[in-house]
């Protein structure tokens, strides 16, 4: 069976939700090839398999296996929450989001919800905006996306470190103001980055939420976004908020703690990681502790 005729089985509602001139675009995208296909290429291209094996070396082959076909699974969801996205707006891709910890977000105030770049992560700001919370999304620079209302504002983060201090200013005002920060704390920008241990590996991260943490008292607040597993619908997108992390010594010490969460979530949900990223960070960050972090 091609994978045009298997996506609408592996998105179901979802894709469903999609405009008819988005369904036909992605279905004759997808027509040349099957889902078989596609995994294929994720291991014999981009050699998927190696990577989960260095996550998870206890895994047999057959786990192995099951994880690179739900890993290639998660990207084409995300990729029709993508199309959602653009061709339908924030509120349709909302729709399909569980938000149990509403009153639990609504009473952290001001705070940094910190997410990693896995599973459905172009739900968050529909997400937010669904829920009302004035927050400021860290952005490495605005993305042409539609948005739902004006709760929720993008915030650029690159640039001159004159634009990057003012960028820090207006994050810790809305801190101090009750808002919410959401910042992907996997992005390498800032000029002080911080050396990491995720994965048996030393990436470098930036270190805005630390700095926001230590100025402000603003708690760092782990969220994740994934798609829900059986006997639950796959193609409902999870939105769980978990207890804060405590903060360490110093910015460095608060980084890894933040990222001691996700090292586990990761490797617990390593389904849910996008197989590009996961290869560029396993093949490009060094296996042993660098002498400088910095």
């Amino acid at each position: 069976m091609s994978l045009d005729q298997d996506l609408p089985q592996i998105t179901g509602e979802l894709f469903e939700a999609l405009p008819p001139p988005a369904q036909a675009a992605m279905k004759q995208h997808m027509a040349p090839h099957t889902f078989d296909d596609l995994c294929e290429q994720h291991v014999e291209g981009l050699k998927l398999p190696d990577g989960v094996r260095m996550v998870l070396p206890d895994a047999d082959e057959e786990q192995v296996d099951k994880i690179v076909r739900e890993m290639v699974r998660t990207q084409l969801k995300n990729s029709v929450v993508d199309r959602l996205l653009r061709s339908a707006g924030p509120q349709r891709v909302a729709d399909f989001v569980n938000l149990p910890d509403v009153e639990k977000m609504r009473a952290l105030g001001g705070a940094i919800l910190a997410f990693w770049h896995t599973g459905p992560r172009l739900a968050m700001v529909p997400s937010l905006e669904r829920i009302g919370i004035p927050a400021l999304a860290l952005a490495m620079k605005t993305p042409n996306l539609p948005m739902l209302n004006d709760k929720v504002k993008y915030l650029p983060v690159s640039g001159s470190t004159a634009e990057r201090a003012a960028a820090l200013k207006r994050s810790i005002e809305h801190l101090q103001s009750g808002g919410l920060i959401a910042a992907g704390v996997d992005g390498a920008y800032g000029d002080q980055l911080v050396r990491v241990s995720f994965l048996g590996r030393w990436p470098k991260i930036g270190r805005g939420a630390a700095v926001m943490t230590r100025l402000t008292g603003a708690p760092i607040v782990p969220v994740t976004l994934s798609w829900g597993e059986p006997p639950g619908p796959g193609w409902r997108i999870d939105f769980t908020v978990y207890d804060p992390i405590e903060p360490g010594d110093n910015d460095e010490d608060t980084m890894q703690r933040v990222v001691d969460f996700f090292d586990a979530y990761t490797r617990e949900h390593l389904d849910q990681y996008r197989p590009p990223r996961l290869l560029t960070m396993l093949t490009r960050a060094p296996t042993d502790r660098p002498e400088s972090t910095a």
